[in-house]
Formats: structure tokens, C-alpha cells, sequence
């Protein structure tokens, strides 16, 4: 069975839902004050990316790593 969540913006589309599930005979369950938390990074993991990425490309450029080339890349997906 599948699941769908309808998070209304107010009581008008609450009703709204509600009634074209009833009309349809579609079985709901109403659950209120249900939190749904996207998954997100936090600024700072995002920072810490970014920071990692730039000290790898100044290694890079001067010659004290070696990145994968695009094909090498690739291969791995």
C-alpha cells in the first residue's frame, strides 16, 4: 500500500480534501500536527564542502595531488 501526504494551508483546503476523499471513497487517515522534516545539510556542512573542495583544487594546481580525470569519474557511476 502506498502512502500520501496532504499537508493543507488552512481549514478550507482541509475540508476540501477531506470531502473528495469521502466523494471518492478513498480511506484516509487524518493525523494532525505531523512534522515532516526535508533532509537537508546544515550551513555549516555545506561551508565545510565547499572549504574541503577549494583546498583540493589549490593542491591540485600546484602539483601536490592528482584528481581523477572525467573519464575515470565516470567509470565508477
Amino acid at each position: 500500500m502506498e502512502k500520501i501526504i496532504i499537508q493543507t494551508k488552512n481549514e478550507k483546503e482541509f475540508a476540501f480534501v477531506s470531502e473528495f476523499l469521502e466523494r471518492t471513497k478513498i480511506k484516509a487517515t487524518v493525523k494532525k500536527d505531523l512534522v515532516i522534516k526535508p533532509r537537508e545539510k546544515s550551513k555549516a556542512a555545506i561551508l565545510d564542502s565547499i572549504e574541503k573542495g577549494y583546498r583540493e583544487a589549490q593542491l591540485h594546481a600546484a602539483g601536490k595531488i592528482k584528481m581523477k580525470t572525467l573519464k575515470e569519474f565516470l567509470d565508477e557511476l
